[in-house]
């Protein structure tokens, strides 16, 4: 019987640590999918004028006062 549960906390072990791992591999590609984003922005704005950025930017600031 003990046997039987060791296998089985085995088992259950590495299904565990696999999910984990599985887990973390997730977040390291939403990270860099996130880092792209970043980078692809960061050009685009870059090769804008600077009227065009301004008016960008005023696009998203509030004018409540």
């Amino acid at each position: 019987m003990d046997g039987i549960r060791t296998i089985a906390a085995g088992v259950f072990w590495k299904i565990y640590a696999d999910g984990q791992a599985a887990e973390r591999a997730k977040t390291v590609a939403e990270k860099m999918d996130a880092i792209r984003d970043r980078e692809r922005i960061q050009d685009a704005v870059s090769k804008l004028p600077d009227a065009a950025v301004r008016d960008e930017l005023r696009r998203w600031v509030r004018h409540d006062t």
